[in-house]
Order: structure tokens, then sequence, then C-alpha cells
């Protein structure tokens, strides 16, 4: 989790130009009985016979798929499935069962994951069922290992299934155990309940860093000792910081850099472990990870304003938020007689239309540090 470096998602949009043959009743044209296809490729599964559809997975290349019905829509044919619609085509379905060894391998395998345990590399949800939309039942942490009884390929992800529910295999899941850190010596706690643990300059450099947040930002010193239980070093090649339920390491190189860029990373990574304890983190999906992310990256920023102005000018209220939207920026005088224009990204603003309360999930933890503060 890298501050001040947002991860820009593409979003492909599939235009589908549907040529209607007839508006009058569905009619069986189009539509031949098979009992069973086998599917060439990915196809999406919908909820209901429509390319507007829910996503519920994509299928297994050669899997065996019993037809239950079959929906007339023009001249195309819908196929019922066991748990969904796909649309018929002779070019990616065939009648024939799987014919050589590899696709034999491919439908009795699944295609999707091929190894009996996962190792879990940092906070992921175990859902009901093989989907983001479905319940969290429980919590899987950094090193959870897991038996993988099977897997589907689903709308967004592999999902593993494990005891208890489902796991998607995200980036957070390996195949093999992943890399500990490593330590070699453990500082003075620089507050209650905190450890630092790495080599002696490590533990050196992030207490310069604490020492420069409890000079100058307070409530953000208390943010990042007062929940996260430590601070580990880990050595290169690993990310510049990375965060687990309830500490978070930062590597020795990131560690080099001047104190008040090591501060506002580990704002940053602290962001992370705050929410996770408040039961508040969400990284399932790439949407949710671009929020989590972009959400931690201006709580980081917000610690700078306060940093280099001596106080906080963008407290983010609705008026602040309904000016931001209508305009796209806010200007603002700072106490040295300066400017301070803020801007409105674009994928906030998305997001904000979405009726996702970013800018609430920002005061949160604003007033989070103000309270650890005391």
């Amino acid at each position: 989790m890298r501050i001040a470096s947002i991860l820009l998602a593409t979003l492909l949009i599939a235009l589908f130009a549907l040529t209607a043959v007839s508006l009058g009743q569905d009619s069986d044209e189009g539509c031949s009985f098979r009992e069973t296809v086998y599917p060439r490729e990915r196809i999406p599964i919908r909820d209901e016979a429509s390319h507007t559809g829910e996503h519920v997975r994509l299928t297994v290349p050669w899997e065996t798929l019993n037809i239950i019905g079959t929906k007339p829509q023009g001249i195309r044919c819908w196929l019922q499935v066991q748990d969904g619609w796909l649309i018929e085509s002779d070019s990616a379905l065939s009648s024939n069962p799987p014919g050589t060894a590899a696709q034999r391998a491919s439908a009795a395998t699944g295609a999707c994951y091929q190894f009996d345990i996962a190792y879990v590399a940092g906070n992921m949800n175990i859902r009901a069922r093989a989907s983001t939309n479905s319940r969290v039942v429980a919590r899987a942490r950094f090193g959870d290992v897991f038996a993988v009884s099977g897997s589907i390929a689903g709308a967004d992800w592999c999902w593993l299934q494990i005891a208890g529910g489902w796991l998607a295999n995200t980036s957070r899941v390996r195949s093999t155990k992943p890399a500990q850190p490593v330590f070699t010596s453990a500082g003075p706690p620089p507050a209650a309940g905190m450890t630092i643990e790495g080599s002696e300059t490590f533990v050196a450099q992030i207490n310069a860093a604490l020492d420069f947040l409890r000079s100058r930002a307070p409530q953000w010193y208390a943010y990042v000792t007062r929940g996260p239980r430590k601070i580990a070093e880990v050595r290169p090649p690993a990310p510049d910081g990375y965060a687990t339920h309830d500490h978070f390491f930062i590597s020795s190189s990131a560690a080099n850099n001047p104190s008040h860029l090591v501060a506002w990373l580990m704002v940053h990574e602290a962001c992370h472990v705050q929410r996770s304890l408040a039961g508040l983190f969400a990284y399932d999906t790439a949407k949710e990870q671009d929020i989590e992310e972009y959400l931690c990256d201006h709580v980081a920023h917000v610690s700078q304003q306060q940093v280099d102005f001596g106080r906080l000018l963008m407290a983010y209220t609705p008026s602040q938020v309904a000016h931001l939207m209508q305009y796209g920026k806010l200007e603002q005088r700072t106490g040295t007689g300066s400017i301070l224009v803020s801007y409105l990204p674009g994928k906030v603003r998305q997001w904000l239309l979405e009726g996702i309360d970013f800018f609430g999930m920002l005061r949160t933890e604003m007033a989070r540090a103000d309270h650890l503060l005391g």
C-alpha cells in the first residue's frame, strides 16, 4: 500500500446492439433442444435471460452444463442451467463432451485454482457464497492457512471453497506460504501497547518520524500509535508499506526517506489498521480496493495539511463538498497569505453520485484521530 500513488482502473463498457426481429410474443423459434452442453471457453452465466442480467459466474471450459429450460428472445435463445442463464452459441458451446486429455483435465479440475492449500497474506472476507454480494461470515487474517475443497470461476474472482465459506482468490491469496518479515531487534514502545520491531537503524528512523508527528500533528501521532499493535520492518523487495489487521510493516528502503515522508506513509498504513479494527475495512473487489487506498491517501494528506499549515483547512464539511461537486475545486486562503486549491477527483465525484459517502468516511477517520488524542 503506497502513499501518494493512486491506482487508476480502466473501466471497459461493453455495448451490445441487439436486433429486434419481432416485438410480439416470444416463440420457440431460435431454440433447439439440447439436454447437455459443454462450454469451449469461459462464458458469463447471468441471473436472468438478458445481457443486462447480473453476472453469477463464468463457466469453466468443458464443464458439464445440464439444460433445464430455454427462453427465446427474438432470434436468440437463452439456456437455463442450475445457477442461471447463458446465451446459446454454436461457437462457444459444444454438444459433445470433452475429447482431449487437456479438455478432460480442465473439466475435472475446474481450471480455476489448482492447489489444495491457500495462504492468506492480508485481511480477507470469507463469504457465505461465491460472490462479493454475499454476506461476510468470517474474517481471514495474515498467516491463515485454509484447505481448499473446490473452486469456481465467478464474475469477478476465482472463488475457493474452504471450511465455512468461500474465499476470493485475490492478490492476497497465495498457493505457497508468504515470506515473513525479518526482525533483528526491538526498540522501546513509543506508546503504551505498541512496539517497533526491526534493526537498530530502522527503529531509530521510525522513532524520528513518530517524534515529528508528535510535535507537529499530535492527533495523527495518536492515530498511528494507539490502535496498531506494532510497526515492523520488512526487507525489499516488499512494498513500501502494507497493513494487516492490527499492525503494519514499513520497508527498510522506505524508512530511509526523510522523517516527514515516513510519517505520511505510517499515517496511510495506520488508516488501514484503524479501519480494520473498527470493522470497516473492505478489500474484496477492485472498487473496494480503490476506495480503501484512495481514502487512506486522503487521510495522510489531511495529516500533511496539519503540519504544513498548522491547522486543518479542508474539513470536508457538507458545504465544502457541495462546492467541490458544483465547481470541481475549492480555493482557501492560508494563514501565510497563500491560497490552497483543492480539486475533486473524477472517481470521487462518481462515488458520491453512486451514494458512496467518501468524505463521510474521511471525516470518520479525522474524528477518530481527535478522539484518540483525547
